[in-house]
């Protein structure tokens, strides 16, 4: 009896796979064409709909409905040892509030808005929409902007390397640089075997920013036709070169000018801007640096040639903390100097700044400016700045 019971189990098992080899469905001939594979994939799937609308390029992003939305505050503490060197004589300030809007419009235009909140106004720092689908590596700026003279002029005050502009943006362009209302045009490419980029932009004017105070330095009140009006407007041209000359190591080397007719005839701006960076690849969280410099001409027509300049190092301690300085200096206007008043200003200053987080950074400053013939001014500040939401790319 056992011997039977086993012999019938083995044979069940050994029937199983059989069963199931019978069950299984025959293998489909593989040397089919490739037309009767297509057939044959259609009536599976069913044919593509080929009345669909066609689809907007895909050279950029659809609208965005939510927008990205960053807020950025900028609050100083004046700890100068003889007096308050701030705005009023006040020892604490919140200097700004920054707000950011920026989005696809549609495939072909991305809008970005900056709003300044200031104690005592609100204005529009920056409101423009850039292209995105220009041929040529052509692009292309419609509205209110930073103007690209320089290299520090583009960066926003509260991202600068120091708590302020240099000196001679300041003298020359207001305390929150040089922007205006204009368009912008700008072409990218290598022909040398490097980077390069030309923008060419025309605005109103230089427009003069001191909290509160809005000008244009350079109105035409008189009736002209549009070529001699286009002729007064505010010009600007910028070359920039950016060469890698290790894998750790970017050259940057600019060239800027600028020239607009005002009342008191035409007057022209030039400058040469450099931007070494420093960071290598195996250490990039902890180890970097910046060395800077820009050098800048006023030429007024009814005046001498004023000069300006800065030089900036930095050095990265740690994974937070930095440490740099900035010696500037610059040639007062003749028709601003006021009778008393030094006619040029150096100043050197030293500072550390740490990064608690990507979206905080508190700095130290320490300065001394030196008027020419005039008694020097010490100042110690210290900054916080506190971001929310994105943050924006900034021009390298």
């Amino acid at each position: 009896m056992r011997s039977t019971v086993a012999i019938a189990a083995v044979l069940v098992f050994a029937a199983a796979p059989l069963a199931r080899a019978q069950d299984a469905p025959a293998p489909r001939d593989t040397t089919e064409s490739a037309e009767e594979l297509e057939r044959r994939l259609i009536e599976e799937l069913g044919r593509a709909d080929t009345t669909a609308s066609p689809q907007a390029p895909a050279t950029g992003q659809g609208s965005s409905l939510n927008p990205n939305i960053s807020a950025i505050g900028d609050f100083l503490v004046d700890l100068s040892p003889d007096e308050a060197t701030l705005e009023d004589g006040d020892r604490f300030q919140l200097r700004e509030v920054e707000i950011g809007i920026q989005g696809a419009v549609d495939p072909y235009f991305r809008y970005d808005v900056f709003l300044g909140f200031h104690p005592e106004e609100v204005e529009v720092e920056e409101a423009y929409a850039t292209t995105l689908s220009l041929p040529a590596h052509l692009q292309a700026k419609l509205g209110k902007f930073h103007l690209p003279f320089g290299k520090v002029n583009l960066t926003h005050r509260p991202e600068l390397h120091t708590i302020d502009y240099p000196l001679y943006l300041q003298e020359y362009f207001g305390e929150e640089g040089l922007s205006s209302t204009g368009a912008w045009l700008s072409v990218i490419g290598a022909p040398l075997g490097f980077y390069q980029e030309i923008s060419v932009v025309g605005a109103n004017g230089i427009e003069a920013h001191a909290h509160g105070e809005e000008e244009a330095a350079d109105v035409v009140e008189e009736s002209k036709n549009l070529f001699e009006d286009l002729g007064d407007r505010l010009w600007v041209g910028h070359l920039k070169n950016s060469i890698d000359l290790t894998e750790a190591g970017n050259f940057e080397l600019g060239g800027s000018v600028a020239t607009s007719e005002g009342d008191g005839g035409r007057t022209s701006f030039y400058g040469i801007d450099a931007t070494y960076r420093w960071k290598p690849p195996q250490f990039s969280k902890y180890r970097s640096a910046v060395l800077q410099t820009e050098v800048g001409w006023r030429n007024a027509e009814h005046g001498d040639t004023r000069l300006g300049a800065f030089v900036f190092g930095q050095w990265q301690l740690s994974r937070r903390a930095h440490v740099g300085a900035r010696w500037d200096y610059v040639e007062v206007p003749e028709e601003e100097v006021l009778e008393g008043e030094p006619a040029s200003v150096s100043a050197g200053q030293v500072l550390l700044r740490v990064f608690p987080t990507e979206f905080s950074q508190l700095r130290l400053a320490y300065e001394r400016q030196r008027p020419d013939g005039g008694q020097a001014l010490d100042r110690l500040l210290f900054q916080a700045t506190f971001a929310l939401g994105p943050h924006r790319p900034h021009a390298f």
